[in-house]
C-alpha cells in the first residue's frame, strides 16, 4: 500500500476513511490483506471498488445453514455435512433448495482498522442463487470484522435453477472499508443537487420524488415496453444451467415474460422469482460506491432479493452523455400473492465515499456487463436469436484452463448446434469467435493443425527449451482494447514489457539502446554521437503524428469520434512541408533513413525493426514501417509470459468459457454456397456442418479461390488472385544455451528486447534483393530475441532459449532448403560468436525453422505468416483487395479475417474483431 495506507498491522494516524478503490485493492493483495494462497489473484478479479472471490476445489452439501458464533467454521460444519463434491475440472451440480458450503480460494489478514463486506455478484443474484459469506467465530453473515485473519466460506443455495459450478468461479464480491464511509440523507440530498444521482427519462429526479431513509429509494417500472412486458419470471423445472458459460443459454428455456395488467401493476405469485427494472436510472460518480439493501420486511410480504454492490462509474460517463443506468430488481413475495404497482418503492441504495476514485471505472472498458442496461436478464443468456433457420442448443464443450481444448469431447453433429463456423484457430480466428459468442452466437472453430494458435505458438523444439515459432514481441494488440474487452488477463494472459525494446549490437563494439523513453534512447545514442542523438529525436518527432494518424485504423477504430484527432495528427505530420512529408511517407524506408539519420549507428537497427514487419528497405511505401519506430516509444513492446502461446491459451480459455467449440486436426474441404449465400462447411473428414455464417481466418486466397464452392469469380476474384506474395520471408534458428550471449560492454536489460546484428542499411537492402532472387543472402542480416531473460518458463533454471531470425530469407532457395539448412545454421552461429565471443561453448542444442518447414507445418502458402505482402497497395482497406477490405465478401454470410485482411498482419487481433463486428452488424440490419 502507499505510505498513507501502510502495511498490514501498521496503524499510522489519520488514515482516510472510505471504500478502497481498485488501485488500493491491488496493493492490499500485494501486501497480503487478501491472499489466494497457491492461486494467484488475477487482475480480472479486481473491480473498481470490490474484489471477486473464487470458489475453492470442494463443496460440502450440508443439512442446514448455521453461524459459527465462537467456533471456527471447519470445526462447526463437521456436524452438518451430508456429502462432499469435487469442484475441480468439470465441477459439480448444485441442486435447488439445498444448502452448500464452499471454502473460498481467498483468505483475509485485515489490518485492525479495515473491515469487509461481501455480496453476491449481480449475475449470481439474477440467477436466484442465494449466497452469503461465513467467517470463523462470527455471528453475522457477510459482515467481516476489522482485523479478521482467516478463511472465507460461501454458503450457496440455488433457489430457482439447478446449476453447475466449478473451482475458480466467482459468485460473490468483497468490499474493503476503513472508517465511516456511509453518506447520510442530508449528504445525499446535497449531492443530488450538485450532480444528480437519480434520473427519470433522462432528467434528474425532482426533490419531491427523491425519497431517503438511511439510503435512497428506487421504484419499479411496471409500464414496460409497447407490448406490456415488464420483466421475467423464473420457470419451474428448467434445464441445468452451467454458471461458467456466458451468453450460451436460450432465455426461453428459463424465463417466462411478465406483462402488466391494467393500471400498471402485477400480482406476484408466492415464492416465485421475478426480475424487474427500476424506473429510475442510477448514477454512481467516480468518488462514490453504492450498495442495494433488502427492502424492510415490515412493509408487507414483498421482499427484494439479496442486494448487491454498485461500483463507481455505474451509469456514468465522463462526457455526461450517460444519464444513469437502471437497476435490475430481484423480487419475490412470500406466503401470499402480493400486488405491486408502478413506481412502488421496493429497494434502497446506500452510498459510501471512496478513499479516492478508482483507476478504472465500471463500464465497457473493463468488460462490465450491465452498463446502460434495458434488459434484466444476466450475462449467461443470449441477447438475440441466431440467424439460422432453427434455434439449436448451444455447444456444451468447455475446456478447463490447462486442458488441451482440441482433445476435449467436442463432437458436433452434422447440421446441429452450429450457427457460425470459424475456419482457422489462429489468434484472429479465436478473437472473432469470442466476440461472436459474447453476442450470443453459437460458434465452432475448425483448425487443420493439431493445436490452435497459428503463428502465436510456443513449442519445445529442443528438449527442455521452449521457443516461439514465429511471433515473439506483441506490440499492436497492446495498443487496442481487445485484451481488456475479452478480459484475457482473467484468462491467464500476462504481458511483460521489453525495455529496452531493442539494442544495436554492432560488430565494432558500439551499442545503442532503444528504450521506451525517447529521452533515455537519445542519451544512449549521445554516448557515441551527439549529432546522431539529435537526428533521432527529430526523426521520432516526425514519426509520432504519422503513427497517431494511422493508429485508429490499426486499432480498428475508424469512428467519427476519432476523426478530429486523426486530422490533427495529419496536420502535424504535414506541417514541415506537405510535399516532403508525402515523399517521406510514400517512399521506401531506405531513402527515408538515409535522409533523416546521419549514419548506420541508428539506420541499421531501425531498419532491422522495420524489416521485422516483412517489408524490404527499397519497397515503395515501406517508410511507414520505419516511422512505426515511434509506436514502440509510445506503447512499448511486450512479451507474453509463457511465450506467444500465453496469448493463444488465454484466447482458448476465454472462447470455451463463452461456449465456443474448438476442433483441431479438422481441415476444411470446401465452403458450400447456393443462391449467393453460404450454406455449410464440409470438413476434410466429410462431415457437412450446416451454418448461417462462416468466418475464414486464413489465407484469403486459399479461402475464396480454393475452398469456396464455387470459387470467387469476376473482377473481385481476379483482383484477389493478383494479390502479391514476395519470395522474401523469415528463417529462424532456435538455440538452447547454458547462458545469455555475453556481449562485450553489455548492461542489465540488454537481453530484454530485440538485439540487432544489422550493421549497415545497405547490407539489409542487398540481402532483400538476394532473397528475392532465391539466393541465401551474404552477409546474413540477423536479429535475436532472448525472452528467457524475462520469462523463466522457457528454459531450465540458469539456461536460456535464443530465437535467432533472418528477416530476409528466400522462401524458395537455390538448391532447396534441405540442402542449405546446415549453411544457414553455421552462418547464424558464426555471427552470434562474432557478437558474443565464446558463446559457442554455451550452446546445448540447435534447431532450424526454415521456410520449407513453415510451408509444410503451418500450411502458410509461400511461408508467409502474413499471407500477403504488406506493401502500401495491400494495406488497411486495400487488404487483401479494395472490394474485400471491409471483411465482407460477395457471398452473403461469408466473412474474412486473418493476417491477410484489413488492416495488416502481425499480432493485432483487429482483423478478428472487425470480422465479427461486420457479421453482427449485418445480422442486426437483416433482422430490422
Amino acid at each position: 500500500m502507499s505510505a498513507q495506507q501502510g502495511p498490514p498491522g501498521g496503524d499510522p494516524p489519520r488514515r482516510p476513511s472510505g471504500v478502497l478503490p481498485s488501485q488500493l485493492l491491488r496493493a492490499a493483495v500485494a501486501d497480503g490483506w487478501v491472499d489466494g494462497g497457491e492461486y494467484k489473484i488475477p487482475e480480472s478479479s479486481i473491480q473498481p471498488a470490490s474484489l471477486d472471490l473464487r470458489l475453492g476445489e470442494v463443496a460440502y452439501r450440508i443439512r442446514c445453514s448455521f453461524l459459527p458464533d465462537r467456533d471456527p467454521v471447519e470445526h462447526k460444519v463437521k456436524d452438518f455435512i451430508i456429502d462432499e463434491l469435487d469442484l475441480r475440472r468439470d465441477g459439480a451440480v448444485l441442486e435447488t433448495n439445498r444448502p452448500y458450503l464452499i471454502p473460498l480460494i481467498e483468505g483475509l489478514a485485515l489490518p485492525a482498522d479495515v473491515r469487509a463486506r461481501t455480496n453476491p455478484k449481480s449475475s449470481t443474484g439474477r440467477l436466484d442463487v442465494f449466497t452469503r459469506v461465513i467467517t470463523d467465530e462470527s455471528d453475522r453473515f457477510d459482515e467481516i470484522a476489522p482485523g479478521y485473519r482467516g478463511k472465507l466460506y460461501l454458503e450457496v443455495v440455488p433457489l430457482s435453477y439447478t446449476v453447475r459450478v466449478r473451482q475458480g468461479l466467482a459468485l460473490n464480491q468483497l468490499r474493503l472499508v476503513r472508517g465511516r464511509a456511509t453518506l447520510d440523507d442530508d449528504e445525499l440530498r446535497r449531492l443530488h443537487h450538485r450532480r444528480p444521482l437519480l434520473f427519470r427519462a433522462g432528467e434528474p429526479v425532482p426533490d419531491a420524488d427523491f425519497v431517503t431513509a438511511s439510503g435512497l429509494f428506487l421504484g419499479l417500472d411496471l409500464r414496460g415496453d409497447a407490448e406490456g412486458r415488464v420483466g421475467h419470471r423464473a420457470m419451474s423445472y428448467a434445464p441445468l444451467l452451467e454458471m461458467h458459460r456466458i451468453g450460451a443459454f436460450d432465455p426461453d428455456d428459463y424465463w417466462e415474460p411478465v406483462r402488466r395488467e391494467e393500471g400498471d401493476r402485477i400480482v406476484l405469485a408466492p415464492e416465485r422469482f421475478y426480475l424487474l427494472l427500476s424506473e429510475e436510472s442510477v448514477l454512481v460518480p467516480p468518488d462514490l460506491a453504492a450498495e442495494m439493501t433488502a427492502y424492510d420486511p415490515t412493509s408487507g410480504e414483498l421482499r427484494t432479493h439479496y442486494a448487491g454492490f454498485f461500483d463507481p462509474g455505474f451509469g456514468y460517463h465522463p462526457s455526461g452523455s450517460l444519464k444513469g443506468s437502471r437497476a435490475a430488481l430481484e423480487v419475490r413475495a412470500h406466503d401470499v400473492p402480493f400486488m405491486i404497482e408502478h413506481r412502488q418503492r421496493v429497494c434502497k441504495l446506500t452510498f459510501e465515499h471512496m478513499i479516492e476514485p478508482p483507476e478504472k471505472l465500471y463500464g465497457e472498458g473493463i468488460g462490465s456487463n450491465y452498463q446502460g442496461q434495458e434488459e434484466t436478464l444476466g450475462k449467461h443468456f443470449r441477447r438475440r436469436p441466431p440467424l439460422a433457420e432453427e434455434d439449436p442448443a448451444p455447444a456444451s464443450t468447455d475446456a478447463w484452463p490447462g486442458q488441451d481444448p482440441c482433445s476435449a469431447d467436442a463432437s458436433v453433429t452434422s447440421g446441429a448446434g452450429t450457427d457460425v463456423v470459424v475456419v482457422g484457430a489462429g489468434h484472429n480466428g479465436l478473437i472473432a469467435a469470442c466476440y461472436l459468442a459474447r453476442a450470443g452466437r453459437q460458434v465452432v472453430v475448425l483448425e487443420q493443425l493439431d493445436r490452435p494458435g497459428g503463428g502465436a505458438r510456443t513449442e519445445e523444439t529442443i528438449p527442455g527449451y521452449r521457443f516461439d515459432l514465429h511471433s515473439v514481441a506483441h506490440n499492436i494488440i497492446n495498443m487496442t482494447d481487445i485484451p481488456a474487452e475479452l478480459d484475457l488477463a482473467g484468462a491467464g494472459l500476462e504481458y511483460q514489457e521489453m525495455d529496452p525494446f531493442s539494442v544495436a549490437v554492432h560488430a565494432d563494439g558500439r551499442r545503442v539502446r532503444f528504450f521506451r523513453s525517447v529521452e533515455a534512447t537519445v542519451d544512449s545514442i549521445a554516448e557515441t554521437s551527439a549529432e546522431e542523438a539529435a537526428a533521432y529525436r527529430a526523426f521520432i518527432d516526425q514519426a509520432v503524428p504519422v503513427v497517431g494518424t494511422i493508429l485508429p485504423a490499426v486499432r480498428g477504430d475508424v469512428s467519427l469520434r476519432e476523426l478530429p484527432r486523426r486530422l490533427a495528427n495529419l496536420a502535424r505530420a504535414l506541417r514541415p512541408g506537405p510535399l516532403a512529408a508525402v515523399r517521406d511517407i510514400l517512399g521506401p524506408y531506405q531513402a527515408l533513413l538515409e535522409r533523416r539519420l546521419p549514419s548506420d549507428l541508428t539506420r541499421g537497427p531501425v531498419a532491422a525493426f522495420a524489416a521485422h514487419a516483412g517489408v524490404g528497405p527499397s519497397t515503395p511505401g515501406g517508410a511507414l514501417y520505419a516511422l512505426w519506430q515511434a509506436a514502440y516509444h509510445l506503447f512499448g513492446q511486450w512479451h507474453a509470459r509463457g511465450g506467444a502461446q500465453g496469448l493463444t491459451d488465454a484466447l482458448v480459455r476465454r472462447a470455451t468459457s463463452l461456449g465456443v467449440t474448438v476442433r483441431c486436426s479438422e481441415g476444411v474441404a470446401r465452403i458450400e454456397t447456393t443462391g449467393g449465400r453460404v450454406r455449410a462447411v464440409v470438413t476434410s473428414g466429410g462431415e457437412r456442418m450446416a451454418c448461417s455464417a462462416v468466418v475464414t481466418a486464413m489465407d484469403p486466397k486459399a479461402a475464396l479461390l480454393a475452398l469456396l464452392d464455387p470459387p470467387l469469380g469476376g473482377r473481385v476474384g481476379a483482383d484477389l488472385a493478383a494479390a502479391r506474395r514476395s519470395n522474401v520471408v523469415q528463417a529462424v534458428v532456435h538455440v538452447a544455451a547454458a547462458s545469455l550471449p555475453a556481449y562485450p560492454g553489455a548492461r542489465p536489460g540488454d537481453w530484454h528486447g530485440l538485439q540487432s546484428y544489422v550493421d549497415r542499411l545497405d547490407d539489409l537492402t542487398d540481402a532483400w534483393d538476394q532473397a528475392q532472387a532465391r539466393r541465401l543472402p551474404d552477409p546474413l542480416p540477423l536479429y535475436a530475441f532472448t525472452t528467457s531473460a524475462l520469462d523463466d518458463t522457457l528454459a531450465p533454471a540458469g539456461h536460456h532459449a535464443l530465437y535467432l531470425a533472418c528477416p530476409a530469407a528466400p522462401a524458395e532457395v537455390e538448391g532447396g532448403w534441405p540442402a542449405r539448412t546446415a549453411e544457414l545454421v553455421d552462418r547464424c552461429l558464426a555471427t552470434l560468436e562474432e557478437r558474443a565471443p565464446g558463446f559457442g561453448a554455451e550452446v546445448r542444442g540447435v534447431r532450424a525453422y526454415t521456410p520449407d518447414l513453415m510451408m509444410a507445418g503451418e500450411r502458410w502458402p509461400g511461408a508467409h505468416p502474413m499471407h500477403l505482402d504488406i506493401a502500401l497497395d495491400q494495406l488497411g482497406p486495400l487488404r487483401p483487395t479494395r472490394a474485400l477490405g471491409d471483411h465482407r465478401t460477395p457471398v452473403a454470410g461469408l466473412y474474412l479475417s486473418g493476417a491477410g485482411t484489413n488492416p495488416a498482419g502481425g499480432i493485432a487481433g483487429t482483423p478478428g474483431r472487425a470480422a465479427a463486428r461486420a457479421l453482427l452488424h449485418d445480422a442486426m440490419r437483416t433482422r430490422r
